[in-house]
């Protein structure tokens, strides 16, 4: 059984706080194809987390010891995976205030973060099985727990969609997929917050490090 180390950098921060000359800059340190994608974003928050998340994953990688990462070597238009110069999977998730990058070396891997908010009844049937809705009936938050888990594990299988989040199994921390078993660890990174990471490997160390944004590294 194989253990890995999984890097987590997150950042806790009002995207309303960032003006336009400091996204410009930090956006300008992401390679032209991806400034081109992130500024298709209608609103400046989405364009705040994504350039975030973007400068998250390099400092990620590096941390990972692949010292020589750059962005430059990601499939833009598949962005889940590094490439097989680097043998690496990486994700990034953000949702409120919160921006994530993690990346884990050799294996599949997939995170997501939401902000607890209120839902109507029919979000929580759409993408919940009977069992999972009837939990949130008397606790709707927990529709938070289990959407992250199964959002972690459709983006570790590789970005199939909120579609098949129904067809997500889940049993405690594990969860059944295309066949295939994914392991979850829970995240608590911010009151107000659920997320969870998900894994092909049985065990992990996860290693969380908040980051300050005018500090990202290269």
């Amino acid at each position: 059984m194989r253990e890995s180390e999984i890097r987590l950098l997150y950042i806790n921060l009002d995207p309303a706080k960032i003006d336009p000359e400091t996204l410009a800059a930090w956006l300008g340190q992401l390679p032209e194809r991806k400034q081109a994608q992130i500024r298709k974003h209608q609103h400046h928050a989405n364009r705040v987390q994504s350039t975030l998340g973007w400068r998250l994953v390099e400092q990620a990688m590096h941390q990972l010891g692949f010292a020589d990462f750059t962005l430059a070597a990601v499939d833009f238009n598949s962005p889940h995976k590094s490439g097989s110069a680097f043998p690496a999977d990486f994700n990034i998730s953000h949702s409120g205030n919160l921006v994530c990058a993690a990346a884990l070396r050799d294996a599949r891997l997939g995170i997501d973060v939401e902000r607890i908010r209120p839902l109507k009844s029919d979000v929580i049937h759409k993408y919940l099985n009977g069992n999972e809705a009837q939990q949130c009936e008397n606790e709707p938050a927990r529709f938070f727990d289990f959407w992250t888990q199964k959002e972690a594990i459709i983006k570790a299988h590789g970005q199939e969609g909120i579609v098949r989040l129904r067809e997500v199994e889940l049993l405690n921390d594990q969860g059944r997929f295309a066949d295939k078993t994914w392991y979850l660890t829970p995240l608590h990174l911010a009151d107000g917050y659920a997320g969870h990471i998900a894994t092909d490997c049985p065990t992990t160390r996860l290693e969380i490090e908040k980051v300050d944004p005018y500090q990202v590294r290269k």
